[in-house]
Order: structure tokens, then sequence, then C-alpha cells
């Protein structure tokens, strides 16, 4: 009896040991952790989320990778090299050095860090009104064809240079903000809108002589959506006076006046699934478009796979259409007719389709591996002789 109780004593105090072993062995300095932070945020939470419960790539909890009995060595392999299902190799691509893929490698091994909040009276604080509007030009201050203006995001400098279709010249840069996700123009034409991964909106005005940013704000801490009211009609003149924001975090979308960036109306996306009835945390709204038939935004709750149409003609008392679809929607747009919303799920390998006539879903398609369609695009067959949309895929080469 006394040789079991020994027995037991001592493999209790060993597996204690090596779990000491283990935590030591994963625990980050300061340093390290807000190293590891910063990486995870460009490299990672866009597939994986940031509380890597996972939506175009797989979930990666601590819990998770335990279950799977993953260590260091095997988390460290799949950085490195990459993996079948579309995520690159880190380091085989000179993205990431060995030492910073054996730091994710345990940074993902420990329990997420949950990022704050962010209220409107945060935005605020952010919000920038560099030109006030009736500072601005009253008409463009130049003779160059603004509707020709073609916008380019430079990433990693951080900057939006604005080019003239016509003459091929470079007209103007303007410092838009760490890695800046898309533009946007504005339905007057007047205006580029731009949003960063790190939730920064910036406005730039097209008829200043040299075009430049007029306002901006931080919305969210990540984000990667941004449009701008575009309706004209029996319900009112919407046209540029509001744009509206989609956050990756914290999970919500927000209203802003569409020429000063001032934030108006924050809306939670925090929601429940609509096939389980499971409520998400971290439900993303991750694309929008403006709708020209109505005064709606139409966009996407990412891990939740709902469509909804957010009414924005009463501000005080906000309509929200939620139509079911699919879980992990990701990007999408306008059909040629502008009538129809096609929207990626691409974890789920589908395109789904919604009227936005009748709110309602018509067709789900099923795809290739992990369909990204962008904004989508479309082209006219000469066999068919009507517009044909597209739609590659993330996960498989086509040849």
């Amino acid at each position: 009896m006394l040789i079991k109780r020994w027995f037991k004593t001592m493999v209790m105090g060993v597996l204690g040991l090596l779990a000491l072993d283990f935590a030591i062995a994963l625990a980050l300095t300061d340093e390290e952790m807000s190293k590891a932070k910063k990486i995870y945020f460009d490299r990672c939470a866009g597939c994986h989320g940031t509380l890597r419960k996972g939506a175009t790539g797989p979930e990666i909890t601590d819990t998770k990778l335990k279950a799977k009995n993953y260590n260091t060595d095997i988390i460290k392999a799949f950085i490195s090299n990459g993996t079948g299902g579309g995520m690159p190799g880190f380091v085989k691509t000179g993205l990431m050095t060995a030492d910073e893929a054996d730091l994710m490698a345990r940074f993902v091994q420990v329990p997420p860090p949950i990022p704050p909040e962010r209220s409107l009276a945060d935005m605020e604080e952010t919000w920038k009104l560099v030109t006030p509007v009736d500072k601005r030009p009253t008409k463009p201050m130049h003779k160059r064809n603004i509707e020709n203006f073609f916008g380019v995001v430079l990433r990693d400098a951080g900057k939006a240079a604005i080019i003239d279709g016509d003459t091929k010249e470079l007209v103007s840069t303007v410092d838009i903000g760490f890695a800046t996700h898309i533009l946007r123009v504005s339905a007057t034409g007047r205006y580029f809108y731009s949003i960063g991964r790190d939730g920064r909106a910036v406005l730039i005005d097209l008829w200043m002589e040299k075009p430049a940013k007029v306002a901006e704000v931080q919305a969210c801490t990540e984000a990667r959506s941004i449009d701008v009211s575009k309706y004209n009609g029996p319900k009112g003149n919407f046209l540029d006076k509001y744009a509206v924001i989609g956050c990756y975090w914290p999970p919500q979308f927000i209203i802003l006046d569409g020429k000063t960036l001032k934030p108006l109306k924050v809306v939670s996306s925090r929601s429940f699934t609509y096939d389980t009835n499971e409520f998400v945390n971290e439900a993303r709204v991750a694309a929008m478009i403006a709708s020209h038939k109505d005064p709606e935004i139409i966009l996407n709750v990412k891990e939740a796979g709902y469509i909804w149409f957010v009414d924005y003609s009463d501000l005080k008392n906000l309509k929200i259409t939620q139509v079911e679809t699919e879980r992990f929607l990701h990007d999408g747009g306008w059909d040629a007719t502008k009538r129809y919303v096609m929207m990626a799920a691409n974890m789920r390998n589908k395109m789904v389709i919604v009227d936005s006539q009748t709110k309602k879903q018509v067709a789900q398609i099923e795809t290739g591996i992990k369909p990204h369609p962008g904004r989508g695009g479309n082209w006219t067959d000469p066999k068919l002789s009507r517009p044909i949309p597209k739609a590659p895929m993330c996960g498989q080469t086509i040849h």
C-alpha cells in the first residue's frame, strides 16, 4: 500500500515538473510578447482570428493545439514551410526569420491576449479634421479627369498613389497609414476612402490641385472594409452622406459622416451562428458594398453566416435585415446588374447569392477550394451574350 502511494506521488511529481518545464519553455518575456502580438496581427489574425478561433484558416487556440499534441517543433514546421491549405511558408518565403517562427510557435501555445474594446469616445479621440468642408474647393482645382483617376495602394510604404489614367502621370502621393487594405471611391467621384488593417480610415479630396488627406480616424484596432452611401432617390439624397467601416476587432461596424469621418454610430456584429445558434464573440465584418437602389449598406458577418442589409435612412431607428447564407463569409460584390450580391463563404467552398430587392438568398454555388473573388469581376461572354461573374480560388492551382 505504501509502495503504491509512493509510486503515485512520484508520478504526479514528475508530471508536475514536466508541466513546469513546458510552461517555462513557452514563457514569453514582455518584449517577446509585444513582438509576437505585432507579428500575429500582421501575418496571422486575418485568417485565424484575433482570438484564434479560425475562419479562412483553422482554429489555432492553445487548447486546440494541445488536443492535437502539437508541440513547438511541429508548429514551427507549419509556420516555416506552409500548408497545403493555402498558408505560405513564412520562413521559406523570407517573411519571417527562423527565430520569429520559433517565437510564434510558442506564442500560439499560450492563451491569446484579448484586445480592448473600442467605443465611440475612443474613436473620437483619434478623429482629425485636417480640412473642414467649408475650407475645401467648391470646384476641381485642376483640369484633369477625376473619373479616370486610379488609386493605387502602396501597402508597405503606407501611402496611396493617385495616378491620372489619361496622361499616366503620378498626380499625388498621400500618407494613409499601415497596411492599407482597400481604397473606395465616393458616390460623387470626389473622394477616395481608404481603410487600413489597423482600422485607420483616411479621406482624400480629389478636387484639390494636388489631392490630399482632409480627414482621418481610427475606428477599429483591425479592419478590412469601408464604403460610402450611394443612394439618391425618392427616399432622399444620401450621396457621400455616410461612410461605413467594418471592423475585425472589435466585431462591429461604424457609421461616420461621409465628408468629415466623424464617428456617428457603433453597432456590434457579435452574433449567433445561423445554423447551430451558437454565440460567436468574434463575428467579424469582412466585406461590404453600397446599394445604388436603396439607402443601404450591405455587409457580411463572417463567422455567423449572415448578410446584413443596413438601412441608414434613419440612424436613430436603424433597420437591419439579416439574411441567412453560409458561415465564414469573406469578400464579394455585385453582379453586372447591381441587383444580386455575391459573397464567398471560402471555408465552405461556396459562393452565396442574395437578391438585393427581395433581400433573400436565391442560390449557393459550389466552387473550388477557398473562393476569393475580391469585389468581383464581370465580363460579357461572347457565346452566352451576357455578363459572367468570376471568383478565383485561393486553395488550388488553375491549369
